[in-house]
C-alpha cells in the first residue's frame, strides 16, 4: 500500500475472457460501471475491449447517421429528436447547445 493506495497488479484477459464479459455483462441486470466494479474491470478497458471484439467480428462500431428533414414548427412547438434506445427528448426554443451535446453523450453510453 503506497499513500493509501492499494496497487494491484491484473493480469491481461485472453479475448475469450473479455467475450464472456460481454455476455454475462447484460444478464447480470447491472450496469457496465456496477458489473466492471465486481467483476474487477476497469470501464475504459471494458469498452475499448467490446469495441475492438467488434471491429475483428465485422461488425459497425461506429455512429450510424439518419437523414434528417426538417420542418417549420409552429412558434412554441419543441423539436422532437427519437434517440436508439427508445429515448424521445423534446427540446425547447432556446435550448441550451451544452447542455444538450452533454446529455446526447451519455444517452450514447447507455
Amino acid at each position: 500500500m503506497m499513500d493509501g493506495l492499494n496497487i494491484v497488479e491484473q493480469r491481461r484477459l485472453t479475448a475469450e475472457e473479455w467475450q464472456r464479459h460481454f455476455d454475462e455483462q447484460p444478464k447480470s441486470g447491472k450496469r457496465v460501471n456496477e458489473y466492471c466494479t465486481e467483476n474487477g474491470l476497469t470501464i475504459h478497458k471494458f469498452y475499448y475491449w467490446r469495441t475492438r471484439l467488434r471491429e475483428l467480428a465485422g461488425e459497425s462500431t461506429g455512429s450510424s447517421f439518419v437523414e434528417c428533414r426538417m420542418q417549420e414548427a409552429a412558434p412554441g412547438c419543441p423539436v422532437v429528436l427519437e434517440c436508439t434506445g427508445g429515448y424521445l427528448l423534446r427540446i425547447a426554443a432556446g435550448f441550451d447547445e451544452r447542455t444538450l451535446k452533454r446529455l446526447l453523450g451519455v444517452l450514447a453510453k447507455c
